[in-house]
């Protein structure tokens, strides 16, 4: 079950600064559209039999941390972050018809196509950019994809702080700015122990994937698969090779 909520200090600051100025409906508006969101993230992983380890909020959004192995099939990861921006969405189809005054309305439509569409921006960890990774995942190995949804991640953050630095300066966009580019940056200082924490896993839990793949490299691993390793004319089971790098390990798989 969920463990904690942690919201960042930040969020604190932006309420008192939306009562302080007149703008609390606007802010309760913003608050109510992420909880559905992260509510729609948390309630999937729920019935699918993720382990919830907090939701945590920021300024711009929401990010729901799990206590999950890496190698769960990606449909159900898949699964997980499609529903927060579904949720989102049938929350709004439904509010809007309810009897709020035009101004309410127009407020309830913009924060919704803001939340929506910033969350899908392909930037790690916004929902769009785990969907990146998703979408490398199916296609190269596991270690791969987290070097290219990061590396991805960075250049789309970099050319859309240059787009939007010419429309004029924004506190609020120059904050959002440096919060994804230090999440970014502590991804890429973790991206090695998601490699190492994949691997351990496949040492400590006999998966049975369906899938099976000849590899050169063990590098080359992939998620939903299980692997030959080819060196030379023999042929080395995946388990064979983790056996001998965890072979100093006091864990008993």
């Amino acid at each position: 079950m969920l463990r904690r909520i942690d919201v960042h200090p930040l969020c604190y600051l932006v309420a008192l600064l939306s009562i302080l100025t007149g703008y609390f409906t606007s802010f309760l508006i913003y608050t109510v559209l992420l909880l559905v969101h992260e509510l729609g993230h948390f309630l999937t992983a729920h019935l699918i039999g993720w382990k919830i380890d907090e939701i945590k909020f920021y300024p711009y959004g929401g990010l729901s941390v799990f206590q999950e192995a890496i190698n769960r099939p990606l449909k159900e990861e898949l699964w997980i972050l499609m529903m927060g921006p579904l949720s989102q969405i049938i929350f709004f189809l439904l509010i809007c018809r309810l009897p709020f005054s035009s101004f309410v309305l127009d407020q309830i439509t913009t924060y919704h196509y803001s939340i929506l569409l910033f969350n899908l921006l392909p930037i790690y960890p916004l929902d769009g950019g785990k969907l990146l990774q998703i979408f490398f995942s199916y296609h190269m190995a596991y270690r791969k994809s987290i070097y290219w949804t990061i590396k991805s991640s960075f250049v789309v953050l970099i050319v859309l702080f240059f787009m939007v630095l010419p429309m004029g300066r924004s506190f609020h966009l120059f904050c959002l700015f440096l919060l994804l580019l230090s999440k970014l940056l502590e991804e890429r200082k973790q991206r090695n122990f998601y490699y190492e924490k994949f691997l351990l896993e496949r040492y400590l839990h006999r998966y049975t994937f369906s899938k099976l793949k000849v590899i050169k490299d063990p590098k080359e691993m992939r998620r939903d698969f299980r692997h030959l390793i080819k060196k030379g004319d023999h042929y080395y089971l995946e388990r064979d090779f983790l056996k001998k790098k965890y072979k100093n390990l006091h864990i008993v798989p």
